[in-house]
């Protein structure tokens, strides 16, 4: 859900059908002063406001957006830190399927990212076409 922020009843209905919401960074620019600490601040502001919607916390999962407005290394970068965001005490969903900087890193000769993820604490992967990635 695009933090809450176009449909000004969304908040509202979730905390009224008790759903879980996975709440996700996004902006229109990939424009940044220090890249995780913005995604860390915008993240943070994005569960305070569901909280005050009603939402109640272990109904929060935060998704820091791999592949929306980032580039490569930015999204590297979110890979590499994603202990950071685990800070705020929610789960943290890292999706990294079907996405460009993927290929990007492979065919640099990187490590796939995302790949241990769900080993290191973060709770959460997400994975498209299960079944011919298995």
């Amino acid at each position: 859900i695009w933090r809450l922020k176009f449909d000004a009843f969304m908040g509202g209905t979730i905390a009224r059908t008790g759903a879980v919401c996975c709440l996700m960074h996004n902006q229109k620019k990939a424009e940044y002063n220090d890249f995780i600490y913005d995604v860390y601040q915008d993240l943070k502001g994005i569960a305070e406001h569901a909280i005050a919607c009603g939402i109640p916390r272990e109904k929060i999962i935060l998704d820091p957006g791999v592949g929306f407005a980032k580039d490569t290394e930015q999204n590297l970068e979110i890979c590499n830190k994603l202990r950071i965001f685990n800070r705020l005490g929610f789960p943290v969903l890292l999706g990294t399927s079907r996405k460009s900087f993927i290929g990007n890193t492979l065919h640099a000769g990187g490590p796939a990212p995302g790949r241990n993820a769900g080993d290191d604490g973060h709770g959460r992967t997400q994975r498209h076409s299960i079944c011919p990635c298995a």
